[in-house]
């Protein structure tokens, strides 16, 4: 009597290895097991599992294009020359030239995959680019774009609470490319007398949110910035003459605790008659008496 397969998973079957396995439900008329798989090509196809063991099934259909010719054809930087036979797997093996002038042999089935492209060299030349020192790296533009990305993602940065511990981060294309960040920069009128500016202050560092203006025009944004306390709404500078205190550490305060925080701070500074509590070193505070 033929003994009886039973499918576990990481079992292979032709090119395809089992993932999951779904079992028939109670009301499922068809009884056989469901089967997701991955095959070499990298496709996932969900197969039955009597289609598995009898061998119908062998592929996530990819087996089916090998007979197809691809002679001359195009895949990345490679360009088939020749048919060189079978994998072990069944998969066409093609003789591929690639643009380096390398050539190298290639299973179909990645090929139409996408999972190979070269010979290995688009690899290295990424690597690279990466590596390429851009000769920058003194310029003020840099220290603007190193600053933003430690405010944004180094946690040991002074600065880290107000940027990147409110979730603000940096446009995809800037993060991890300098020369990217650079060239919209001097697109967008860059000056060594101009200062970075977020439009929205809670928003994030990305082209459509930021501005050039000049570190007066920054100060003024700055104190201009209005907050609502228990109904009662002022500008920054406008609440730096009601407390008493400067401008600069009226919006420190209100960026470290956020609007809820700093409003309980200042109603109980209004309370107490005077400014003690907005100092986070009482050492250096004024203790002047609110009018």
């Amino acid at each position: 009597m033929k003994q009886k397969t039973i499918i576990t998973i990481g079992m292979k079957f032709g090119m395809l290895t089992v993932l999951e396995i779904e079992r028939a439900g109670v009301l499922d008329k068809d009884k056989h097991k469901k089967c997701k798989c991955k095959c070499d090509c990298g496709n996932v196809k969900t197969v039955r599992s009597n289609n598995l063991i009898k061998g119908d099934v062998k592929s996530c259909g990819c087996l089916i294009s090998k007979h197809k010719n691809i002679l001359g054809k195009r895949f990345g930087r490679l360009t088939t020359i020749k048919d060189v036979g079978r994998a072990s797997n069944g998969s066409a093996l093609w003789l591929c030239k690639c643009d380096c002038g390398n050539e190298v042999i290639v299973r179909q089935c990645n090929l139409h995959s996408g999972n190979v492209q070269s010979c290995g060299c688009y690899m290295k030349d990424k690597i690279k680019i990466s590596n390429t020192t851009h000769g920058l790296k003194n310029t003020r533009l840099y220290r603007i774009w190193h600053g933003m990305k430690g405010r944004c993602y180094n946690p040991n940065d002074k600065n880290f609470h107000l940027y990147g511990g409110k979730g603000i981060c940096l446009f995809a294309e800037w993060k991890d490319n300098f020369i990217s960040f650079y060239n919209w920069a001097n697109n967008n009128g860059y000056d060594d007398k101009l200062t970075i500016d977020r439009i929205d202050s809670n928003g994030n560092y990305e082209p459509s949110n930021c501005q050039w203006i000049t570190r007066t025009e920054n100060t003024k944004r700055a104190t201009s910035y209005y907050i609502n306390i228990n109904g009662m709404k002022d500008s920054i500078r406008g609440w730096s003459k009601r407390l008493d205190i400067s401008p600069a550490i009226i919006r420190n305060r209100y960026d470290e605790l956020g609007e809820e925080s700093f409003g309980k701070l200042v109603l109980e500074c209004i309370n107490a008659g005077n400014n003690l509590q907005l100092y986070k070193h009482k050492g250096f505070s004024n203790n002047k008496t609110i009018k």
